[in-house]
């Protein structure tokens, strides 16, 4: 896993490379190499990262209120955490990792997961989106850290709605590839950009949320130090995240690379 920053801004978290799929499909609907139990061993999967980042980001936002009343140290705030901290995040990687283990995972491990290994693949994943998280979190909770009561309620605000919005658009695709799976929504209509119209619907209706709950908080209240200094960039910024790591969560090919491009 590596990452790299270069002059304008871009970060690149890349992925670890996985094999692709060996088993035949076996409904006209699902992609090939991927069984009933696989496809739902994947969705499965797509919900539960999408729930990590935003436990995690609870775990966080829930640090920097407290570091501002003086009950934690800021250092417990920053990977890789301390205290109170520390604690919450481990217990939502441990959720996270757990969907893996147990159901249709351990029934049937899609082939691209770790080769087939769902048990290492939950840790490489969970480890993975934190990663993610990790490089969003300073960005969001800039320096100087504002002391204006609104300023400081729009960076709790960021992040707040860029974990709810990461959670809510694979929701959106992990129930367009279960219809998917069970031949009810065209094969391939889930992959990013997504053309099956309930799912543009599904994610046209959490991204207008997005955007507008960080700009009713944000508008003339953004930190001198924000990137983002509008809803529609910070949503536009992890639309882009969740559709990068699509392809790794649904085996559509061996990139599991995340970018963000504030």
């Amino acid at each position: 896993m590596r990452l790299i920053k270069d002059g304008i801004g871009m970060i690149v978290l890349a992925g670890l490379a996985l094999a692709p799929a060996l088993a035949l499909a076996d409904s006209p609907g699902r992609p090939p190499g991927i069984t009933a139990t696989e496809c739902k061993c994947q969705t499965a999967t797509g919900k539960a990262q999408g729930k990590f980042a935003q436990s995690k980001q609870k775990c966080l936002t829930k640090c920097q209120q407290g570091a501002r009343k003086g009950k934690n140290p800021q250092s417990d705030c920053a990977a890789p955490y301390a205290g109170t901290t520390a604690t919450c995040v481990q217990k939502a990687e441990a959720k996270a990792e757990a969907v893996e283990t147990k159901g249709n995972c351990a029934k049937d491990c899609p082939e691209c997961y770790s080769n087939g290994n769902c048990t290492a693949d939950g840790v490489t994943r969970t480890m993975n989106t934190e990663s993610q998280i990790d490089v969003l979190v300073p960005v969001v909770y800039c320096s100087p850290a504002p002391t204006d009561k609104n300023e400081v309620k729009c960076q709790d605000t960021q992040a707040a709605e860029a974990a709810k919005f990461a959670s809510a658009k694979a929701a959106c695709y992990a129930k367009c590839r279960d219809a998917e799976c069970k031949g009810k929504a065209a094969s391939g209509s889930c992959t990013p950009p997504a053309s099956d119209a309930k799912t543009v619907a599904c994610i046209q209706k959490v991204e207008s949320k997005c955007v507008a709950n960080v700009d009713k908080k944000c508008t003339g209240h953004t930190p001198s130090c924000s990137t983002f200094t509008s809803g529609t960039q910070l949503c536009n910024a992890i639309e882009s995240a969740v559709d990068s790591g699509d392809s790794s969560t649904y085996c559509a090919s061996p990139s599991g690379a995340f970018v963000f491009v504030p």
